[in-house]
C-alpha cells in the first residue's frame, strides 16, 4: 500500500503524553495504516528516557528516534524525516490529542487535495472554534465558504484562524513545506521551527478544515525554556512520567466530553492502571455485551474507552459486539480491534448476529449506549466535605462490589453488576470533584500571585514617589542656595556675626 501521508511527533520529556497521543492516534485514525510515523524524542534525565522506552514497547509499530543518542542538530533530524517518500505531512507535538474520527477520505482532506490555492488542512480548527487560549481573544470563525475554506490572511495573526504555519495538526504538502525547512537557520527545537515557518509562510491564499475538529492540544506544562507559552499548570511533567513509570495511563474519557472553543484546552487529567503486571492483587474478570443499535463510531470509542479504563476494580473485560450488518460494520469492527491492541487487558470478541439480552449466558450483562451521569458542580465551600462523602461512598460501595465479586467465576450475580456501575458512577463524579478542587486551587494560587505582584508594585510606586519627593527638595534647596537673596543673606549673616 502506498503510503499518502508522513506523521512526525515531536516529543521531549513527556512519554505519559506521548502515549496519550499514540493511542487516541490509534482509536480515531481509520487511515493509520496508510501513514508513516515518526517520533523524534528526546529526554532530560534517565527516568525520562526509561518512560520513552515503555512507549516504545507500548507501539512497536511506529519508529523512533532519540535526540540523546545522536549528534545530529534537530534541524537535521527534521529534514531526515521530512525526506520521507509521503505526498502530505503533517506535524504533531505530544500535548495534542486525537478526539473526533478521522481518516484521509475525509471530503475536506479530498478537497485539500485537489485544491492548490489551499495552503494547509488543519485538523484542530473547525466552525466551532471562537475562542483563542493562547492569545486570549475572542477569535469567531471568518467568512467560510460551503468547503469550510477561508482567506487565512484577512485574519489578525493573533488569531488561531489566522495561523497558516502550524505544528499543532496542520496538513501540508511535503514539496512545498520541504523548502521552507531546509531555509530555515539552524533551529534547536520545534518552537524556533514555528517561528521561522511562521514568518516565512506559504503564499497560498486559503486554508481549510474540518467540519468538526479531529485533534485537540491539551497545555497542562511546559517542558522547554526557550519560549514561554500559556498553560495550565496542571500537571509537571515530572510527576506524570513517575505515575507512567508506575504503570499508569491518562484517561481518554473525561477527554471525550470536552466541549472546547479553543484549539488549546487545559484540563486535569484523569489516570488509571491497568492490572497487567503479575504483582496486581487478584481481581475480578467483567463480561459485557455490546449492542450497536445506531451506534455512531464515536458512540462506540466513548463505551469502550469507558469500560477499557475501569481497571481499579477488574483485570480483564470480555467484550461481545454485536454487529448490526450494515455499511458501518468494517468501521466498528476497526475501531474494536484498535482497542484491543492498545489495551491488553480487552478481550473482544465479535458476532456478526443481533443479540437478544434475555438470552445472553448468566455472567454476561447487556450493556446499551447511554450518556454517563454528571453530578452537578458544587458549590466551593462545600468541596471538601462533598470529596470526603464521595471517598466513603466509593469505599462502601467497592467493598459490596469485591464481596459479590469474590470469585471471578462466580459473575452471575446481578446485584453485583449493579453495584459495579454504581461505583463507577462515583468514582467518575469523584474525579470530577478532585479536578474541580485543583482548577479552584490553581485559581486561588494565580490570585495570590496576582495579589502578590500588585502589592509589589504598589511598594515600587511609593518608593518612587518618596524617592521623586527627596529629589525635588534636594532640587529647591540646591536652587535656593544659588538664588541672589541666599548669598545676600549668607554675607548679612556673616557680617552679624563678626559684630
Amino acid at each position: 500500500m502506498t503510503q499518502q501521508l508522513n506523521i512526525i511527533v515531536f516529543s521531549k520529556d513527556r512519554a505519559c503524553q506521548l502515549e496519550l497521543l499514540l493511542r487516541s492516534m490509534m482509536i480515531f485514525f481509520e487511515s493509520i495504516d496508510n501513514c508513516t510515523t515518526h517520533i523524534l524524542y528526546a529526554g532530560s534525565t534517565p527516568d525520562y528516557r526509561d518512560a520513552y522506552e515503555l512507549v516504545k514497547a507500548r507501539y512497536p509499530r511506529f519508529t523512533y528516534t532519540c535526540e540523546n543518542e545522536h549528534e545530529l542538530s534537530f534541524k537535521e533530524h527534521t529534514l531526515n524525516l521530512l525526506q520521507e517518500k509521503t505526498p502530505y505531512v503533517v506535524f504533531l507535538v505530544d500535548d495534542m490529542v486525537f478526539r473526533r474520527p478521522f481518516s484521509l477520505s475525509n471530503i475536506s482532506f479530498e478537497k485539500f487535495q485537489e485544491s492548490p490555492e489551499v495552503a494547509c488542512l488543519s485538523l484542530r480548527l473547525s466552525p466551532h472554534i471562537d475562542y483563542s487560549y493562547v492569545f486570549d481573544t475572542h477569535s469567531p470563525p471568518p467568512p467560510l465558504d460551503q468547503d469550510l475554506k477561508w482567506l487565512w490572511r484577512r485574519v489578525p495573526m493573533n488569531d488561531d484562524w489566522g495561523v497558516v504555519m502550524s505544528l499543532d495538526g496542520h496538513i501540508y504538502r511535503t514539496a512545498e513545506i520541504l523548502p521552507l525547512v531546509e531555509s530555515a537557520d539552524d533551529f534547536l527545537n520545534p518552537c524556533y521551527l514555528e517561528g521561522h515557518l511562521v514568518s516565512s509562510p506559504l503564499n497560498h491564499p486559503k486554508m481549510i478544515c474540518l467540519a468538526e475538529s479531529a485533534v485537540l492540544t491539551i497545555p497542562i506544562n511546559q517542558v522547554q525554556t526557550t519560549h514561554q507559552h500559556r498553560h495550565g499548570r496542571l500537571l509537571s511533567a515530572e510527576s506524570l512520567n513517575k505515575s507512567f513509570l508506575d504503570g499508569y495511563l491518562v484517561s481518554l474519557s473525561q477527554i471525550l466530553d470536552v466541549s472546547n472553543r479553543s484549539v488549546h484546552h487545559p484540563l486535569e487529567f484523569t489516570l488509571f492502571k491497568p492490572c497487567l503486571t503479575n504483582d496486581c492483587a487478584p481481581k475480578p474478570a467483567l463480561s459485557v455485551n455490546i449492542q450497536l443499535n445506531n451506534f455512531s463510531e464515536l458512540d462506540l470509542i466513548k463505551q469502550l474507552e469507558h469500560l477499557s479504563c475501569q481497571t481499579q476494580a477488574i483485570s480483564s473485560i470480555n467484550l461481545n459486539i454485536s454487529l448490526e450488518g450494515g455499511e458501518n460494520d468494517a468501521k466498528m469492527l476497526r475501531i474494536a480491534d484498535a482497542f484491543a491492541n492498545v489495551y491488553e487487558h480487552l478481550e473482544i470478541e465479535i458476532s456478526h448476529s443481533q443479540s437478544n439480552a434475555e438470552t445472553l449466558d448468566a455472567n454476561m450483562i447487556a450493556f446499551k449506549h447511554s450518556e454517563h451521569l454528571h453530578s452537578e458542580y458544587l458549590h466551593s465551600e462545600h468541596l471538601y466535605v462533598e470529596i470526603e462523602r464521595y471517598q466513603k461512598l466509593i469505599s462502601d460501595t467497592l467493598a459490596s462490589f469485591v464481596h459479590f465479586f469474590g470469585n471471578p467465576d462466580d459473575v452471575k450475580n446481578e446485584q453485583a453488576i449493579f453495584f459495579f456501575f454504581k461505583w463507577q458512577e462515583a468514582l467518575y463524579d469523584y474525579q470530577r470533584l478532585k479536578t474541580d478542587h485543583k482548577m479552584l486551587e490553581n485559581a486561588a494560587e494565580k490570585f495570590r500571585q496576582d495579589l502578590k505582584g500588585m502589592k509589589i508594585e504598589l511598594d515600587r510606586e511609593r518608593q518612587g514617589i518618596n524617592a521623586q519627593e527627596v529629589e525635588r527638595l534636594k532640587n529647591e534647596i540646591v536652587a535656593m542656595e544659588s538664588s541672589k537673596f541666599w548669598k545676600l543673606r549668607k554675607a548679612w549673616m556673616q557680617i552679624k556675626n563678626t559684630f
